[in-house]
């Protein structure tokens, strides 16, 4: 349960965009490839949207009522998607983007609802940061 908090507030991550310069299209583009892995429980197509030195934080309230910041690995969220019991369907919802673009860096603000067998969760808000890299999708390091 502590690994699916990984999503609940703030995650940060470094994916490699279709192209060099990103465009606001192409920077949904790979979030909605990144989702559509999640969704479906496919981490080669997830992994495709991700740089292996890219950094994960989530901040969540702890139980005590703090703030509690940690950070986590690519290997740590693949495997929890790739490990998440049978019967579970995650669902997370999208409710809108902020993008904001300089060449190839991209910021995208994303706030979101999640549910879990269609029943709400909770709801925060992602911060993606998008590299756009020669070779687009490819990954720079082999998984």
């Amino acid at each position: 349960m502590r690994y699916l908090l990984l999503l609940a507030t703030v995650l940060l991550f470094v994916i490699a965009s279709a192209q060099v310069n990103l465009s606001k299209e192409s920077a949904k583009e790979t979030i909605a490839i990144f989702f559509e892995g999640f969704h479906t429980g496919d981490t080669l197509l997830m992994r495709a949207t991700m740089l292996l030195e890219m950094q994960i934080n989530t901040m969540f309230l702890s139980k005590t009522k703090d703030y509690i910041l940690e950070a986590g690995t690519v290997n740590e969220l693949l495997n929890t998607i790739a490990n998440r019991p049978k019967e579970q369907v995650w669902e997370e919802k999208l409710l809108g983007y902020t993008i904001q673009i300089n060449h190839t860096l991209a910021n995208v603000w994303t706030p979101y609802s999640f549910s879990v067998n269609g029943n709400l969760s909770h709801c925060g808000a992602n911060n993606f940061i998008l590299v756009g890299t020669p070779r687009g999708m490819e990954n720079k390091t082999p998984y």
